[in-house]
């Protein structure tokens, strides 16, 4: 076994591949691309937009000031201060999600095994369906804000509709087994 630390000057991309290990990158720029089959993913302070894959561990990332695709079969997701569009998936594991309040979205969410927590700001747009399988919604804290609109709302599902009318961004969030807590993020 071993390990690297690989100090660089300023990048803009970077690409790192790993079967059996952890992947850490902090304040680096352009597209970032990360494949582990077994390990951690962790990315802070990322000014670009980042792909990140792993079989069997969990992702975490702050402060991306990009598009983010997140993808994990064994593992949770934590993905904090995201300015771009995310797109985070999980089989086992559940998801948190943390806009920035300047973030218009959308966001696309899905775990299988795993509840779903959602934080959104006053830029969010768009409609976004909230789903679940077996699991309790919590919106209320959103509904409170005078720019969220409820379009439908059942025991497991609901449809909102945030700011302008007229944006056509859609998201969702979609659990098969977990609870689904939507959150405002004050601007």
């Amino acid at each position: 076994a071993c390990s690297f630390e690989i100090l660089v000057p300023g990048s803009e991309g970077v690409k790192v591949d790993t079967s059996n290990g952890s992947v850490r990158l902090t304040g680096l720029s352009g597209y970032a691309e990360i494949n582990t089959s077994n390990g951690r993913i962790v990315v802070n302070d990322h000014d670009g937009d980042v792909f990140a894959d792993t079989s069997n561990g969990r992702v975490e990332m702050t402060g991306v000031y990009g598009a983010a695709e997140v993808d994990t079969s064994n593992g949770h997701i934590v993905l904090i201060d995201m300015a771009g569009p995310v797109e985070a998936s999980s089989s086992n594991g559940g998801v948190r999600v943390a806009l920035t309040p300047d973030n218009p979205g959308p966001v696309d969410i899905d775990t299988s095994n795993g509840s779903i927590d959602l934080g959104v700001g006053p830029a969010f747009g768009g409609s976004l369906r909230l789903a679940t399988s077996n699991g309790s919604l919590n919106v209320n804290n959103a509904l409170q804000e005078r720019e969220v609109r409820l379009s439908e709302l059942n025991r497991r599902s609901a449809v909102l509709r945030f700011g302008d009318s007229a944006a056509v961004e859609h998201s969702e969030a979609v659990t098969s087994n977990g609870s689904i807590t939507l959150r405002w993020i004050g601007g």
